[in-house]
């Protein structure tokens, strides 16, 4: 797929990391469940800290000798940290003011498809105006 080995490396690395923001998104535009939706989110970058590592250290350098591989602890944690404020943050919420908890997931609903309407449309425009570099 790439000639570069340090492209290699970013698309392996990449593919370690954690994932699933977006999901949390499409798990209330498409009525999913939103409670399942945040848990795994927050155990696939809780688990993040021993899986990551893990690839990094066993398939990444038995593929791409003489490269280092360090895990982003510091971007995972203050993932994780903010992550856990904000929850915190909504279950207070949720307990203690169940009806503007009730608004602010409608609100938030309205927001996610406001999202999507102006991303399909910055998407549209810009594979409208792309060209093909010249000097390739």
């Amino acid at each position: 797929m790439f000639e570069e080995t340090y492209l290699k490396l970013g698309l392996f690395i990449f593919g370690c990391s954690p994932g699933g923001g977006a999901s949390n998104m499409w798990a209330v535009l498409l009525g999913g469940n939103l409670n399942l939706s945040i848990t795994m989110t927050f155990l696939s970058t809780l688990l993040s800290f021993a899986a990551m590592p893990f690839w990094l250290y066993t398939l990444g350098r038995t593929i791409w000798v003489d490269t280092t591989t360090v895990p982003p602890v510091r971007s995972i944690l203050t993932t994780l940290g903010s992550m856990l404020i904000f929850l915190g943050i909504g279950l207070t919420i949720k307990r203690y003011v169940p009806r503007l908890a009730n608004v602010s997931v409608g609100s938030f609903e309205f927001s996610c498809h406001q999202l999507n309407i102006c991303y399909l449309l910055l998407n549209r425009s810009a594979a409208a105006s792309w060209r093909p570099s010249p000097w390739r």
